[in-house]
């Protein structure tokens, strides 16, 4: 004779069977549910602050278009960090208003983030130039390194700066990017999969929108923050021990 929890969670024992607990409980639905629920949220807000761009995109020639996409690609910044500031509040407190807690953040840090956002902007469309230009040229040789490295730490840089500041409000921005740098290639290991995570979801959002929009966004930008809260374990808030 083997037993089993009842609903009270006190054992009962039946003939017949094998010893076994309650494995979807209440509790564990509610989570379930919570989460899938902040994940749809954050998919539909993501596609609302960065409208422009996303119309942008599915136009038949974006790139017909590109003064207008210096203008929208910026938005992904404040974008990035109210889903970074969501995910945060999320894992500390599961009965944070996901839409609520999103745009306050989205609305507290849209101008100085987009201005930060059009300059980095700004650096990779002329790095990016320049190597198209050069390409083939016996400069190119010499400057086209150089650009892709300058490309790839102002990108690490501003991304481990987005999730510092989510985690850190006070910091400046002249103290995040800094950090964000100096962590980010020290903790390459870290960066490297979150870049190529980060990469992943903007591939799946140019050729297969719907997914990339609909589903994909919450659950690869959740990858790209924990991997990138990783390589900067260091500057975060110790978080308290459980009582």
């Amino acid at each position: 004779m083997t037993t089993r929890t009842s609903p009270s969670g006190q054992p009962i024992r039946r003939p017949g069977g094998t010893s076994r607990r309650r494995i979807f409980n209440h509790e564990m639905y509610e989570m379930v549910w919570g989460t899938v629920y902040v994940g749809l949220v954050i998919n539909m807000a993501f596609v609302l602050v960065n409208l422009p761009l996303v119309v942008l995109i599915l136009l038949p020639d974006p790139l017909a278009s590109w003064p207008l996409l210096t203008l929208a690609i910026p938005l992904l910044a404040p974008a990035l960090l109210a889903t970074f500031t969501m995910f945060g509040a999320f894992s500390e407190d599961p009965t944070t208003k996901a839409m609520r807690t999103f745009f306050t953040a989205w609305r507290r840090h849209l101008p100085k983030f987009w201005a930060m956002g059009f300059g980095v902007c700004v650096v990779v469309t002329i790095a990016t130039l320049n190597t198209i230009w050069l390409m083939g040229e016996a400069l190119g040789a010499m400057v086209i390194p150089i650009q892709v490295v300058l490309t790839t730490v102002v990108l690490i840089a501003t991304l481990h700066a987005l999730v510092l500041r989510a985690a850190r409000p006070e910091l400046r921005l002249s103290e995040l990017l800094p950090a964000g740098l100096l962590l980010g290639l020290r903790r390459w290991y870290f960066t490297l999969p979150a870049l190529f995570v980060l990469g992943l979801l903007g591939q799946l959002i140019l050729t297969q929108p719907a997914i990339g929009l609909g589903f994909a966004t919450s659950p690869l930008l959740y990858a790209t923050w924990g991997l990138c809260r990783f390589a900067l374990h260091p500057v975060l808030p110790v978080e308290p021990m459980p009582a």
